[in-house]
């Protein structure tokens, strides 16, 4: 299959669900699937590509998956920060000197890019671009680990949740599962799954004692009212 593992951001990135984020389209990968990482760019995630020579070897991943960058767009470096913003489906809509005009939402030009290169299912952490999907009638599951079921992004893609196009969300608790369920999306679209790790990378660690030489500790742990004198 096709499959589309999409972001709304910080790849690269040490942040957590960045690097589980990349991890899960590694796994999809492995496993014989096409797989692409769609994500935004903004002038943080550029900054990070500048020092990183390499992101598939940043993260420890195959060079068979592309990594897409869809660049937002900066509201406010050319205009009046003070104009005012409404968000709609179609992207941000501005009003600058009694002049409506629209700003292209990066989460909306990938779910085009999904639609147009004909992706199989998306796999997603970044609401909006799971709205826009299910929207398009493209097969989406949606992985989210908030207990803040009122994000007014996240109540969107809920009230599509009975959409035969909305395949489930991921989450990673039983309390977080029961948040989803209450706030209206079916049970049996709710799938929790442990936060996974890559153990390969963590195979040629130092040993424990090792570490402790490294920081100058003692080899054997020193108790506590020792360490206070």
């Amino acid at each position: 299959m096709n499959v589309a593992v999409v972001s709304s951001g910080h790849i690269p990135s040490q942040w957590a669900h960045s690097i589980n984020t990349v991890k899960t389209a590694n796994a999809f990968s492995k496993i014989g699937h096409n797989v692409e990482i769609l994500t935004v760019e903004r002038f943080s995630e550029n900054r990070e590509k500048q020092k990183i020579n390499n992101v598939h070897r940043f993260y420890g991943i195959g060079d068979a998956i592309k990594i897409a960058y869809f660049k937002d767009n900066p509201l406010f470096y050319f205009e009046e920060i003070n104009s005012p913003i409404h968000y709609f489906s179609e992207g941000i809509k501005r009003i600058t000197n009694g002049r409506i005009r629209y700003v292209s939402d990066p989460e909306k030009r990938i779910s085009e890019y999904c639609k147009k290169n004909s992706m199989d299912i998306s796999y997603c952490r970044a609401y909006r671009t799971a709205y826009y999907n299910v929207k398009n009638g493209m097969p989406t599951i949606l992985e989210s680990h908030t207990p803040n079921t009122k994000h007014p992004e996240l109540q969107r893609v809920i009230k599509l949740s009975h959409s035969e196009y909305f395949k489930g969300l991921v989450t990673i608790s039983d309390i977080l599962k029961q948040n989803f369920i209450a706030a209206g999306v079916p049970e049996d679209k709710v799938l929790v799954l442990d936060d996974g790790v890559d153990i390969a990378s963590f195979r040629n660690l130092p040993s424990k004692e090792e570490n402790r030489g490294m920081f100058a500790l003692p080899s054997t742990r020193v108790p506590f009212s020792r360490i206070r004198g």
